[in-house]
């Protein structure tokens, strides 16, 4: 499976009304463990609508682009979601397009990345996964687990996640089983005594989350690795909104493959609307 860490990760791409009347089947404490899942992120304030749009370009000559937007229901709860990244060089292109939706047992996440190379002066697709986890909730709607039927290369394959939470309804580990071997093992989540989480510990990638003495949103350094490139990834916050969410950020890049470095800069501007705006 590929989780959504797209500008998900980064900024922190018609909603209907809950019944005034009809109180919310969730907490804010449950909607922040089941957004840790999916994007890897919670959300600050009573977010109605949040976009972010990322530009930049790399040193080999790539131009980046980017778009997000989540959407929130009135108990706070992700309705929508939809994401697009692109990098285009001269030979070559990748693109990421992410999207998840509210289901009446959970949600439902779909996922197709490709990479297109230029042979002959025609595109051939290089490498495609294409998946559609589908994320269940129990009775209190917390996310319990997730399945996720993907095609890699023409080839099917499934893999399984197990979702663990604390005492305080927090996103603590999750084990993931299948054919996605980069995947598999067990992913980590660590706080700060007050609450934040400040590192996320997996098979194949490590994050970390920096704030300031406000609490706000600062820094966050991320690594990956896969197998054909390693990437390390810094992105620092330079605007806030009052609830201390992130407005504009630069990200800096380094991606390294086996006989060449590509070091890639951008910036990401984000709009939140809020439910009380």
């Amino acid at each position: 499976m590929i989780k959504v860490i797209t500008l998900a990760a980064i900024s922190v791409l018609s909603i209907p009304q809950a019944n005034a009347i009809t109180p919310c089947s969730t907490n804010k404490q449950i909607n922040n463990f089941n957004h840790s899942i999916i994007f890897n992120n919670t959300v600050r304030g009573d977010v109605r609508e949040q976009e972010s749009v990322m530009t930049g370009t790399g040193d080999n000559g790539d131009q980046l682009s980017g778009q997000t937007k989540y959407q929130y229901n009135r108990c706070g709860e992700l309705i929508d979601f939809a994401s697009e990244y692109q990098s285009l060089g001269k030979n070559t292109e990748l693109k990421m397009i992410f999207t998840a939706a509210k289901t009446t047992d959970g949600w439902q996440v779909k996922y197709d990345v490709s990479v297109l190379g230029t042979k002959e002066g025609k595109n051939e697709v290089v490498y495609q996964k294409i998946g559609s986890p589908q994320y269940y909730t129990d009775k209190t709607g917390k996310i319990t687990h997730s399945e996720d039927n993907f095609i890699e290369n023409g080839k099917q394959g499934v893999t399984k996640m197990n979702f663990y939470s604390d005492s305080q309804d927090r996103l603590i580990s999750y084990t993931t089983r299948g054919d996605d071997k980069l995947m598999n093992g067990k992913h980590r989540y660590f706080y700060q005594p007050e609450g934040p989480l400040f590192s996320v510990i997996a098979p194949n990638t490590s994050a970390s989350y920096v704030y300031d003495q406000q609490g706000r949103d600062l820094q966050f350094i991320g690594l990956a690795v896969n197998d054909y490139s390693l990437r390390s990834t810094r992105v620092d916050c330079q605007k806030w909104d009052s609830d201390g969410s992130c407005l504009y950020a630069v990200s800096s890049e380094i991606e390294i493959y086996p006989y060449s470095v590509v070091k890639r800069d951008s910036v990401i501007k984000t709009n939140i609307n809020y439910w009380n705006d």
